[in-house]
């Protein structure tokens, strides 16, 4: 990968972490799946373009903002 690419992506990951993080805020139970569509909603009415929701969630991964996923539920015995 071009070193150029690389670092235009990070300046505009470094722009949308402020809204992410202002979404989470205040909406700590919304995953990147949520947070990504209230982000495009935002854009939308900033006649912006989309965020990809991979693109969200690497964002969040990177400063440890996702949600804890959910574990497989042991299984019950039966008599």
């Amino acid at each position: 990968m071009k070193k150029r690419t690389q670092t235009y992506k990070k300046r505009e990951d470094e722009q949308l972490l402020p809204a992410i993080l202002a979404i989470t805020d205040q909406r700590s139970s919304y995953g990147y799946r949520r947070v990504t569509a209230l982000l495009n909603q935002e854009l939308i009415r900033q006649q912006q373009p989309k965020v990809n929701h991979k693109r969200v969630y690497r964002i969040m991964k990177q400063n440890d903002l996702l949600l804890p996923a959910y574990g497989k539920r042991p299984s019950r015995t039966h008599d």
